[in-house]
């Protein structure tokens, strides 16, 4: 993650979360610190984001005592302890990693994340402090892998996630009403999907 004013935020895992902090915009970096209590699932992918504030927020999967819950932390600027916010909520209990991600994006003070529980995918939009205001669902039957949620700047959401090579996505309005019906696409493969919220108002997916 790169902030306006230089400064570069690595996480990574081994066992136990860590960050590095750069301040010169990636030039040289401070040292490992542990983010006390996370116990990440090491194979589901983390995300990390600065607010428009400075803020550094983090999005992972904790696995302790099998609970595969999504967790928000937020690192206010110029602070050295995480806040720690849960963002599921349904727990997950599971005795094996369920190899899915989630996806954490911007639009404003507006924070956008996305994962998967139990073979389900949700959103929610979050405030400048991560609060957590309410997790939508899409209601059609299926799993859902690999969540990827985009917002554009007038509040819509676009929620995209797999199952098996097909690729599906759901629009929202700024209410987090669904809009139309599901879309579907035919990927070349079962991977991760990318994409992206674009200035006019259009959203791009790569699948």
């Amino acid at each position: 993650a790169n902030s306006a004013d230089n400064t570069v935020a690595v996480f990574w895992i081994a066992a136990g979360l860590f960050v590095q902090l750069s301040r010169d915009n990636g030039k040289t970096f401070g040292s490992p610190i542990p983010v006390a209590g996370a116990d990440p699932c090491e194979c589901c992918g983390t995300r990390a984001y600065f607010g428009s504030d400075g803020a550094l927020f983090c999005a992972y999967r904790e696995k302790a005592g099998n609970i595969r819950d999504m967790y928000l932390l937020r690192l206010p600027k110029g602070a050295s302890k995480f806040e720690r916010t849960k963002l599921s909520d349904r727990e997950w209990k599971l005795n094996a990693c369920p190899m899915t991600g989630n996806s954490l994006n911007s639009s404003g003070p507006v924070l956008l994340a996305a994962w998967e529980t139990s073979g389900q995918a949700s959103f929610a939009r979050l405030d400048g402090k991560g609060a957590n205001a309410a997790v939508v669902s899409p209601e059609v039957k299926g799993v859902k892998k690999f969540p990827l949620a985009l917002l554009a700047n007038d509040g819509t959401v676009l929620l995209a996630w797999k199952y098996g090579k097909t690729l599906n996505w759901q629009l929202y309005d700024k209410a987090n009403a669904p809009i139309g019906t599901v879309q579907q696409f035919e990927a070349a493969t079962g991977d991760r999907a990318a994409g992206a919220g674009m200035a006019d108002g259009t959203f791009l997916l790569l699948p």
